[in-house]
């Protein structure tokens, strides 16, 4: 939005930020409007490094990860590749010494024949 003010005026707001409240400004923007902080945190590294740099610094501090900044959506991103891969492998290792594997049978088709078997249902 815009003011303009035609006359001497005062103008109180309730979200100002100054180097002195920075760091509490910062901890709830950064949770409360993700977005946006990104963006402001970009312009604060061409404008003001040192709190840019103090931003980092705290999002280090308390291990809070930027939902839109691309280095860490590609950690994320990474990550979660990383321990889907890792719940594969533990999947399909779990079942090498069973039945299953030696049969060269799936589970479910291993189940499937036990329950055709006979074109009855046989439990087991």
């Amino acid at each position: 939005h815009a003011v303009l003010n035609l006359t001497n005026t005062v103008g109180i707001t309730q979200n100002f930020c100054s180097q002195r409240n920075f760091d509490q400004v910062w901890i709830k923007t950064r949770s409360g409007r993700k977005k946006m902080a990104y963006k402001w945190l970009c312009r604060l590294q061409e404008t003001h490094p040192h709190l840019a740099k103090r931003a980092r610094e705290l999002n280090d501090r308390d291990g809070f990860v930027m939902k839109y900044d691309p280095e860490e959506v590609e950690l994320r991103e990474k990550r979660e590749r990383e321990k889907k891969r890792a719940k594969k492998e533990t999947h399909y290792t779990d079942h090498s010494n069973s039945r299953f594997a030696t049969t060269g049978l799936g589970r479910h088709d291993a189940k499937r024949s036990r329950i055709e078997r006979d074109g009855r249902i046989v439990s087991p």
